[in-house]
């Protein structure tokens, strides 16, 4: 059984409970411990600064979005209660409902797990990430460079999209909504993987997110590394096909700010120095496109509007990706490949482990 049962008073039921949500979570924290360990011994071997510090970080970006969380859910009450139901304490049905969807023993139980499980996560994979290079010197660009034209019948994709999208209003907007994916994201590992009250979608959706960037971006990353279109030149000393599509971002730049430019210059010197605040360069597969795919499955199983919504974002991180050379176009179409052969395989994973069924105190 998967039930965990907080009407079980004392600490024995609270150890009980405890427990529970540890082998409920444990194919999470397996990974977690596995990517974990891989990454510190990479950082070892190749002398990669392993910043311990960015696991506080991870959980103090965490903690804050779930008080954003609160105050929005208490917010919304507020609303509800001044145009609807108008009841006679309203701090007190705003404490009711805080203490129902966010503080009740079973969802700390499920923000624990989880919190804890992807900030170990989070900071193995970092280590794993700078050592791509290291590992596997980028030797993948002119063959996926080739590959692009080939699968678009003699075009590279960035010409097709130029035909399409204005410069350089269109390019503003998407860089805008290109960089908006992280913030996204920490958004859904909290909505989807933590306050859902289905315990078989929440741990499949963390699970096959970690299986998504571990497997995906760790270990197909090393095989097939390569840096994509933004780096091409500096790294091959030679701008390939790409000098019309660097030259268009910088004309769109002088107009607009194209947080891209910024952000790859950032990348860049963190990869030369070997340190900053970002870190790691690896082109294929996109895990942007793969993590928004990812949300959009999630998405479909809470709600189908939602989940319209949310493929619609992962489409124009696709189109983002290539228009802003970030990504080659097989990169997003590796990703999005990636995501759903993993969202299969967390499916079968969670209903081996036992979490089909909901836990017995879901929030009402």
């Amino acid at each position: 059984m998967s039930t965990i049962d907080v009407s079980v008073g004392g600490r024995a039921g609270l150890a009980r409970d405890i427990a529970e949500g540890v082998r409920l979570h444990l194919p999470l924290h397996l990974i977690a411990a596995v990517t974990w360990i891989a990454g510190l011994l990479l950082a070892w071997r190749f002398s990669i600064p392993a910043d311990f510090f960015q696991i506080i970080a991870a959980l103090r970006v965490l903690a804050t979005l779930l008080v954003l969380f609160m105050l929005v859910a208490a917010l919304a009450t507020v609303v509800k209660c001044a145009v609807k139901t108008r009841p006679e304490s309203l701090a007190c049905e705003v404490a009711a409902m805080l203490r129902r969807r966010f503080l009740s023993p079973r969802v700390t139980i499920n923000l624990v797990n989880v919190i804890v499980a992807m900030a170990l996560f989070h900071h193995g994979y970092l280590q794993i990430k700078r050592a791509i290079p290291f590992l596997n010197p980028f030797a993948w660009d002119k063959a996926f460079a080739v590959l692009d034209r080939i699968v678009h019948f003699g075009y590279q994709p960035f010409e097709l999209l130029a035909s399409v999208l204005p410069m350089p209003f269109a390019t503003f907007i998407i860089a805008n909504v290109y960089i908006s994916w992280f913030m996204v994201m920490l958004g859904c590992w909290v909505a989807f993987g933590a306050l859902l009250t289905n315990d078989a979608l929440r741990v499949r959706f963390i699970l096959a997110f970690m299986l998504t960037w571990l497997l995906g971006s760790g270990v197909l990353g090393t095989v097939f590394s390569s840096v994509g279109p933004c780096f091409y030149e500096r790294f091959l000393g030679d701008p390939g096909p790409y000098q019309p599509l660097m030259n268009s971002l910088a004309a769109a730049n002088v107009q607009w700010h194209i947080s891209a430019f910024a952000i790859q210059e950032v990348l860049w010197q963190s990869y030369v120095t070997g340190g900053g605040k970002v870190g790691g360069i690896s082109a294929m597969p996109s895990m942007h496109v793969a993590s928004a795919v990812l949300f959009a499955l999630a998405g479909m199983r809470v709600d189908r509007r939602l989940g319209w919504l949310l493929w619609a974002y992962a489409f124009v991180i696709f189109l983002g990706s290539v228009h802003l050379a970030w990504h080659y176009a097989i990169d997003g179409y590796a990703g999005a490949g990636l995501a759903l052969l993993f969202w299969v395989i967390a499916g079968y994973i969670v209903s081996w482990s036992g979490a089909r069924r909901p836990i017995s105190v879901l929030v009402k």
